[in-house]
């Protein structure tokens, strides 16, 4: 790949020099699951996230479905600056109990 200086999975990201029109394929995981399947609340759960603008959805999918209480500390760099708008963020932020 080239040189990027930015990238995302994030389809609302609006970080400067964004590509959106190359697009790479990668590998994901479905964090929440793989926190579920390999954690017990035993254990001591550190996460450190920095996900460009995506910890949004991936935190309020762990409040959903319980996973979040398997982590004893989390640690999240917040990318609010690279939501599109607020109305767009508070969708995110939002749980949907």
């Amino acid at each position: 790949m080239e040189n990027l200086k930015n990238s995302s999975l994030y389809k609302y990201n609006r970080s400067i020099n964004l590509d959106k029109i190359k697009v790479y394929q990668v590998q994901c995981i479905d964090f929440s699951n793989w926190l579920g399947n390999n954690f017990t609340k035993d254990d001591n759960v550190i996460v450190r996230m920095n996900i460009a603008g995506a910890e949004y959805e991936v935190l309020k999918k762990c409040i959903n479905d319980g996973t979040i209480n398997l982590i004893k500390k989390l640690l999240v760099r917040w990318n609010y600056n690279k939501i599109d708008s607020i109305k767009e963020l508070n969708k995110l932020i939002t749980p949907t109990y």
